[in-house]
């Protein structure tokens, strides 16, 4: 390992960062990405995976299983105004089932409403 990547691995102990699916090309390739990341991003690091406009939701919980099983702890971003009942009820229990152990429980945008189910996080609890 490099001088420059053992001081990035010593300041990324410790730290959290953020992933969005698209900068590994989103699952199926996380496996390849996360290999490079080597030494430099140690296992059990944080990772905050959002839900962005536009993402598919089985591919978030595809991707914090993923990123789980590669030794990271992941932390979906779940937006309760962009998800059904059941949507939220499958892919807690796959997070769980996981033993994903964290989320961010959003609203999510006020203007993005395709299910009345829900129009804030406090509703999904």
């Amino acid at each position: 390992m490099s001088a420059q990547q053992q001081l990035l691995s010593r300041f990324m102990t410790g730290a959290s960062l953020e992933v969005h699916g698209s900068a590994l090309g989103n699952s199926g390739n996380v496996g390849q990405s996360l290999e490079s990341w080597g030494d430099v991003i140690p296992r059990g690091t944080h990772i905050s995976v959002p839900f962005g406009q536009g993402d598919e939701f089985d591919d978030l919980i595809d991707l914090c299983v993923e990123f789980k099983i590669a030794g990271y702890n992941p932390e979906p971003h779940i937006c309760a105004r962009r998800l059904s009942v059941e949507q939220i009820k499958i892919g807690l229990d796959r997070l769980v089932r996981n033993d994903v152990s964290r989320i961010l429980l959003l609203g999510g945008d006020p203007g993005y409403n395709d299910y009345v189910h829900f129009t804030s996080s406090m509703d999904v609890l």
